[in-house]
């Protein structure tokens, strides 16, 4: 019984994070240009993704999971190489330490050095993803 309340309550929380950026594209298709929207979406459908993910044994679901949120690190990492995060940032609080760290890139190279950081997470994440991905389907077709 509560299986089955779980897996609904998982297919009801995965349909209404992946309509909530389809719903947005259809009334505005402009949407799809621009580079927040597509962040968005793709963090959207990564906790769509989670839900259904083993963690237990790590498999294709993970790496499509990996996948989705390397797309929305990139697209943050693009949005500060393109200048439209405001920079430099006053920091404080809890992550004071990668604020102040995004600044000094700032003032050593500027934006696209600023943004390298999150790029190469993201180029981390996708490889990661992506290997854990193949690997599961090519040991699913070899068996």
């Amino acid at each position: 019984m509560f299986e089955r309340i779980w897996i609904g309550f998982k297919l009801l929380l995965s349909i209404s994070l992946i309509a909530a950026p389809c719903a947005l594209l259809l009334a505005a298709p402009q949407a799809l240009t621009d580079p927040i929207f597509i962040g968005l979406a793709a963090f959207l459908v990564f906790f769509a993704a989670l839900p259904w993910v083993n963690f237990a044994k790590p498999g294709r679901s993970l790496g499509l999971a990996g996948i989705f949120f390397g797309i929305g690190i990139a697209v943050l990492s693009i949005q500060t190489a393109a200048g439209a995060v405001s920079l430099p940032r006053a920091c404080g609080g809890r992550y004071s330490f990668l604020c102040e760290l995004e600044n000094l890139l700032l003032l050593l190279g500027g934006e696209l050095l600023a943004a390298t950081p999150l790029a190469i997470c993201a180029l981390v994440m996708f490889a990661v993803s992506v290997r854990l991905v193949l690997l599961r389907s090519v040991k699913r077709l070899s068996s």
